[in-house]
């Protein structure tokens, strides 16, 4: 394993090094190393954190929502729940497992706050 120094944007925007563990094999006894996977619909990285599931959780909702918006512009309130509850809320049952063992109020903040904003 070695340490690699990667940029990307944080919460406010503004670019940040993070270094992250990489792994200098590329498999292992024929197994492939990989950075992310996808289990049972939950996006799992080596470190077993919570950050890739709470990316992709906040990208496929924004997605749905751009989708249903032809729909939901001239929906009843009622039908935009009902929408909310069949195509959306299911993308949270993988963040909200991990979320039982989340220790930070950060993440767990950050986690509610796209909760929240994915009913529009």
């Amino acid at each position: 394993m070695e340490c690699v120094k990667d940029k990307e944007l944080g919460a406010n925007g503004r670019e940040k090094t993070v270094r992250r563990w990489q792994s200098t094999e590329k498999e292992i006894m024929g197994v492939p190393i990989v950075d992310k996977y996808k289990y049972l619909g939950t996006y799992l990285d080596f470190k077993l954190r919570e950050e890739s599931q709470v990316n992709h959780t906040r990208q496929k909702s924004n997605w749905i929502y751009i989708k249903l918006y032809p729909y939901l512009v001239n929906a009843s309130a009622d039908g935009r729940r009902d929408m909310w509850q069949t195509m959306v809320a299911p993308l949270f049952n993988g963040l909200l497992a991990l979320m039982g063992e989340e220790k930070s109020v950060a993440n767990l903040s950050q986690v509610f706050t796209i909760w929240y904003g994915s009913f529009k």
